[in-house]
């Protein structure tokens, strides 16, 4: 599954900071993130630029090493993201399909570089969760079967638990937990339903692990401090023995 990327800015003369999780979450929609920047544990930093059509359409992305996003809308829904990398190996589209109710059904994702196309379809279930299958080809039909999971969610959208098998039998979980305020993200125009599967969900990653065949491979751990509309403008995450610094720029 696709990876959030968080960054590091210098922000802390205008900010209010709080770590305290029991203050209420502000109504403040018209937040939007523009800038966020990492300095990592052996100091190398990378940032990451967002831009705006429309009100909160997401409309592109440009981060330090050159690398760009494109997102195209119909009406609510983001239907397209046209990734270009510097090194083009890894450019790559992705076109999302939705249902009638407005619920993420299909993902196709094409890599003209090597004519490499994967399609993942979901699948709602009653009780909640969702499966998913991913099917590997080439740019024009995807039918190898490669990957089966199930992503279990909470009351809000936000994914608790990623559990897959691939094409070798070889189990995967990912899990994670929240804070309760806002996240970085939170208002960028996204209308699908049910499943906060494109930009993340509505509050901020504490920890992560993901655990490979019983053993955990990787994992972290963070903590924020929030402005006073309670977003995140900072953010220590612990991972391999190691600290990140994070920072967080919005609009307002």
């Amino acid at each position: 599954m696709k990876k959030i990327i968080s960054m590091f800015v210098i922000l802390s003369s205008i900010l209010s900071c709080s770590d305290k999780e029991d203050s209420p979450i502000g109504l403040s929609s018209d937040i939007l993130i523009t800038h966020i920047t990492i300095n990592y544990a052996n100091n190398t930093d990378y940032s990451k630029s967002f831009n705006y059509e429309n009100g909160n359409e997401l409309s592109s992305t440009v981060d330090s090493n050159e690398n760009r996003e494109y997102y195209t809308y119909e009406g609510d829904f983001v239907t397209k993201i046209e990734i270009d990398y510097k090194d083009p190996k890894f450019s790559n589209e992705r076109f999302f399909t939705y249902d009638a109710t407005g619920r993420l059904i299909q993902e196709i994702t094409l890599y003209d570089y090597n004519s490499v196309g994967t399609k993942t379809v979901f699948t709602y279930n009653t009780n909640g969760t969702i499966n998913y299958t991913t099917y590997s080809g080439n740019l024009t039909t995807q039918n190898t079967l490669s990957i089966q999971g199930t992503y279990t969610l909470d009351s809000a959208g936000q994914i608790l638990t990623n559990a897959y098998t691939d094409a070798n039998a070889i189990s995967t979980v990912l899990s994670y937990t929240y804070d309760s305020k806002n996240a970085s993200h939170l208002n960028i125009k996204d209308g699908s339903k049910g499943f906060k599967y494109i930009f993340g969900g509505i509050n901020n990653t504490k920890t992560h692990k993901f655990v490979r065949s019983g053993m955990e491979i990787y994992s972290y751990s963070s903590d924020f401090e929030y402005n006073s509309n309670n977003y995140p403008v900072s953010e220590h995450k612990t991972e391999n023995g190691g600290l990140t610094w994070i920072l967080y720029t919005y609009n307002k």
